[in-house]
């Protein structure tokens, strides 16, 4: 228990050495944990920026290779719709009903359609299908794969004689996915430009060998038709419609973002209008900066570690002779004047060593001659006025037992001499300074005498707020002030209130007394004000006076000069006493 009581003492920062060694640590692992995030921060922006610079040049190659495809089938198309063979046939099978089969044999226009499609077919074998619609819907021509697209309508070819669409492989495996571009052409009649049908090629996507070399990659990637269509997809099933519908929403033709920690890089094909698109997965972009991230905290750990034992050692060489300096003051501290301190250096630490000596010699120079005889001398002093305080309320308050006891009123003499008790026990306290609360006490107490004396003809009223109530003031500083005001002020109105209240000003902490009283003339107050000025020495007993220098002088030779009383009157009106006190405890001498 005791040794885990140590190792939180040493946690606290009580002693200069800890103070320099966690302030040189927190500034130099701090500084090198900034150039870490932010070297981290810069690298991790790098890999992303040169894995996107990747991706982008793969996606050009992927779009470059589809528009050079899709280029194929337009002018392969083009030539074929500009062929006699093919016009003819169209022309031939121009009338064969919906649903009826169109001959493959048997008539020279027939053989000549099918002769030109195989050549065609053997100069470009990427085209997997080749087929010719007439208008009736009507399909005829080579096939590899079974691969369904609804019938072309006529009025689907008002704005351009060209369509691309995608295509269902019917006869897909699990090594032939489900992607096939059909590029169709509206073929019209010369001269009148009338439409005799259509011609159909179909480009299975996933026989180009670049789309092959993607079915291993572990980024996926993607191909849309303008409209949003998926054309492509080297992983369909990992694909989600979040990802998909923020794919769709961007305009942008080339770039790159960064989307739920995944690395989304795009580009649009001019020609087509087909977006090209790569999705890095989170898992292989942390891979990537998985060695910095390792790097990093190595060099932050290291740098801790190098950066604690440095301001140990450094903390250590500072604070040594501060150390050696603190000894010798609380060996002051404990009373042995006569310590000096070795100057072991010429810097500050030395300098501060050699004006403690020079201030030693100072101290017992003052100690010897002039502080006690001064301490004697306020001490003195000081006692000197409390015992002018202490007998002149115990005079007034035995003269009240008195006139109580010739009145025949037992009751109140004994509630007055339980008052006086009460008094006479506070009066006897051996400290000179006690709380508010103690001396708001024996002010009670004596009120309690006062109102069986004088009942029902005067009200006293206390404001003080219960923080205020702990604070720390010279004994006997209040009743005499108040004892004044029965003694001078009251019962020469009908009704006579005391208000007692503090308040914080500045750097005072106030007491103010005020009564309803008949107050003292202008030329009077200025007379009591002077006296409280010039009041340095304790004065006798000579009436109002005793409540007022005299406890002037002692919150004076508590507190210093800037304290003290103050009075304020009207005449006929009020008068009011306030005892200035230093708003912060304990700032007087032996407070």
């Amino acid at each position: 228990m005791d040794k885990g009581k140590n190792n939180l003492k040493w946690f606290k920062i009580n002693s200069l050495q800890k103070k320099i060694m966690i302030t040189f640590t927190i500034l130099i692992f701090f500084q090198i944990l900034l150039f870490a995030v932010i070297t981290y921060w810069f690298d991790t922006k790098s890999i992303y920026a040169q894995v996107s610079e990747a991706n982008l040049l793969t996606l050009d190659q992927m779009k470059d290779h589809l528009e050079t495809q899709i280029n194929v089938l337009d002018r392969v198309s083009f030539q074929l719709s500009n062929t006699s063979q093919l016009l003819d046939f169209l022309a031939y099978v121009r009338d064969v009903p919906r649903n009826d089969s169109i001959p493959r044999t048997g008539d020279k226009r027939i053989d000549d359609f099918y002769n030109l499609l195989d050549f065609t077919n053997r100069s470009w074998p990427e085209i997997v299908n080749m087929y010719v619609y007439n208008l009736h819907g009507n399909l005829a021509g080579l096939s590899q794969w079974e691969v369904v697209l609804p019938i072309p309508r006529p009025e689907d070819y008002e704005k351009t004689q060209v369509h691309i669409d995608y295509g269902i492989n019917l006869s897909k495996t699990d090594g032939m996915p489900d992607a096939v571009v059909c590029y169709l052409r509206l073929v019209t009649e010369p001269g009148t430009g009338r439409p005799l049908g259509w011609i159909r090629l179909d480009l299975m996507l996933h026989e180009m060998g670049v789309i092959q070399d993607l079915n291993k990659d572990p980024r996926t990637f993607l191909v849309f038709e303008p409209d949003g269509k998926l054309v492509l997809s080297n992983k369909p099933d990992n694909l989600d419609i979040v990802t998909m519908a923020k794919i769709l929403n961007i305009s942008e033709k080339r770039g790159s973002t960064l989307f739920e920690d995944n690395l989304i890089n795009y580009t649009a094909s001019d020609f087509t209008g087909w977006k090209v698109v790569s999705i890095v997965p989170e898992k292989m972009l942390k891979e990537g900066v998985m060695r910095l991230k390792i790097i990093s905290f190595v060099l932050v750990a290291v740098s801790f570690i190098i950066s604690v034992i440095a301001s140990s050692y450094i903390s250590y060489r500072i604070s040594r002779p501060i150390r050696s300096l603190y000894r010798s003051m609380k060996r002051v501290e404990e009373g042995n004047l006569n310590i000096r301190v070795d100057v072991v250096s010429n810097d500050e630490i030395g300098q501060l060593s050699a004006q403690m000596n020079n201030m030693m010699e100072s101290i017992n120079h003052l100690i010897n001659q002039v502080y006690k005889a001064e301490l004697k001398y306020r001490d003195a002093q000081f006692n000197a006025l409390l015992m002018q305080i202490k007998p002149h309320f115990l005079y007034n308050t035995l003269e009240i037992i008195d006139v109580l006891s010739l009145k025949g009123k037992q009751k109140e003499v004994s509630q007055t001499i339980y008052a006086l008790t009460t008094m006479f026990r506070y009066a006897l306290k051996s400290k000179k300074y006690v709380t508010l609360r103690e001396e708001v006490q024996h002010v009670e107490a004596y009120l309690n005498i006062q109102s069986i004396r004088y009942p029902k003809h005067f009200r006293c009223k206390m404001r003080i707020p219960e923080q205020d109530l702990r604070y720390t003031i010279p004994i006997f500083i209040l009743q005499p002030i108040i004892e004044n005001a029965f003694k001078y002020s009251f019962f020469r109105k009908k009704w006579n209130v005391l208000l007692v209240y503090t308040e914080r000003d500045g750097q005072y902490f106030k007491i103010h007394m005020i009564d309803n009283g008949v107050g003292v003339p202008a030329q009077q107050l200025r007379d009591l004000r002077e006296r409280l000025d010039h009041a340095s020495e304790p004065t006798a007993d000579n009436g109002e006076n005793i409540g007022l220098q005299n406890i002037h002088q002692r919150i004076r030779l508590t507190y210093g000069d800037l304290y003290g009383v103050a009075v304020d009157s009207r005449e006929g009106h009020w008068f009011k006493v306030t005892l200035l006190l230093p708003a912060k405890e304990n700032e007087g001498n032996d407070v």
